[in-house]
């Protein structure tokens, strides 16, 4: 899960942040950059996240491929 930013933690400011990437044939991420976000500080939050995630790859006649994905990760408190 993304670790809600600490230099943010007293304001309770909500974010999001939609980050672009590819998913490898191995499902590991690659290329990731930020699309749209509403501070800085939840990108870095939001890319440390999506970094360490991995996914089943996409797939073309039964073999993996690459498939480029978006993923948006949102911060806020309940």
């Amino acid at each position: 899960m993304p670790v809600y930013p600490p230099s943010v933690l007293g304001s309770h400011a909500r974010g999001t942040v939609a980050i672009e990437a590819i998913v490898g044939m191995d499902g590991y991420i690659k290329d990731p950059r930020v699309i749209a976000s509403t501070g800085e500080e939840f990108s870095r939050a939001a890319m440390g996240a999506v970094e360490q995630w991995t996914y089943t790859p996409a797939t073309l006649e039964g073999k993996p491929v690459q498939a480029i994905f978006t993923v948006y990760v949102e911060f806020g408190f309940r």
